[in-house]
């Protein structure tokens, strides 16, 4: 070979090398990023459900380039214990409800005051569009990337011995909570609150540990509620909040245009899809009560006044909470309110 052919001959096996280069980035850039979510409730949960079919979206809008898995029940962490796991990377993504953290956030649990809303739908955007307009309630989850936000369907009275009928029958009646912002609700009500996670209420109302609960219908069939119970007071008393977040690291990993596409997937589009199914869910827990010959109270008008009197004092005590933490309670508590009243 000639200098002047192996001169060119290496100029072309350069050439060929270099081109082959951006490909190998280009195929080590594609490496799909796999994400792990956590969660505690079993599979049968209805939310379960909307969170799996969600991950398929979010990986066929991806074309594949992030894969979630879902672990349920438990797997990887308790229901009180998810926020934490996620804020410190052991996990990356979690359905959590922030009531199982008390104090963590306090500008977030204005929806939880009591009366604030009548159903999951109305609750959830608002909530949602409180979150995107508030930096103060933003920066309550520093650590975690929030990727949407939903509230469950209204919460009703659930006893098992003794039927509620009025607001002096619930006096002394220890009640599962839970949410610790549902304490001061409970406390002013004349019952003894008790904040228990919801896996543990079946037992809890079976073996008279607790006289029933301040809990959503859509909560009675999927953890076995009616044949334990014997009465049903309906006042939609509170909601309360959940939320899906993924560690703010693991969002790092994923690309810009991705990061898009899940967001798009997200906010208060998931926001609607959870809170119609809860919504859905306790009108299916109501029908469940019925069949079980539970007995089912409706509130009246004149009797309402007097539970809403009787918690009057919490709005104010909630506002003042907030000052005292540096945090606008009162702005926030009006703004909440202006947006419940938009999705009425």
């Amino acid at each position: 070979m000639t200098k002047k052919c192996f001169i060119l001959f290496s100029t072309l096996v350069f050439a060929v090398t270099m081109a082959s280069i951006p490909s190998a980035v280009t195929a080590a850039s594609t490496k799909p990023v796999k994400l792990k979510m956590a969660h505690g409730w079993s599979t049968k949960h209805h939310i379960h459900a909307h969170l799996d079919q969600w991950t398929k979206d979010v990986e066929k809008a991806t074309d594949g380039r992030v894969k979630i898995q879902i672990f349920p029940g438990g797997a990887l962490s308790t229901a009180k214990q998810l926020y934490d796991t996620a804020k410190l990377g052991v996990v990356d993504m979690v359905w959590f409800i922030q009531g199982y953290t008390p104090g963590k956030f306090p500008l977030t649990s204005v929806i939880e005051l009591p009366f604030m809303t009548t159903s999951a739908a109305q609750g959830s955007l608002a909530l949602w569009d409180l979150y995107e307009t508030s930096p103060e309630m933003q920066a309550e989850y520093k650590g975690v990337k929030i990727l949407s936000l939903w509230t469950v369907d209204a919460g009703q009275l659930m006893t098992t011995r003794k039927v509620v009928r009025n607001v002096e029958d619930i006096k002394g009646l220890k009640l599962r909570i839970g949410s610790d912002t549902l304490k001061p609700t409970a406390e002013a009500l004349g019952s003894v609150p008790i904040l228990m996670g919801i896996g543990e209420l079946f037992d809890a109302m079976q073996k008279g540990v607790v006289d029933g609960t301040l809990l959503g219908t859509s909560a009675i069939r999927t953890f076995k509620l009616a044949d334990i119970m014997s009465g049903l007071t309906i006042g939609n008393f509170f909601v309360n909040a959940q939320a899906m977040g993924i560690n703010e690291r693991s969002w790092g990993k994923i690309s810009p245009e991705d990061q898009k596409i899940i967001q798009d997937l997200s906010g208060s589009r998931l926001a609607k899809t959870m809170a119609d199914s809860y919504d859905k869910e306790a009108e299916v827990g109501l029908e469940d009560a019925k069949a079980a010959k539970v007995e089912i109270v409706p509130m009246p008008d004149p009797e309402m006044a007097k539970w809403k009197k009787a918690v009057s004092g919490i709005y104010q005590d909630w506002i003042a909470d907030m000052k005292s933490k540096g945090l606008p309670g009162q702005e926030f508590y009006d703004k909440t309110n202006e947006l419940i009243k938009k999705y009425e």
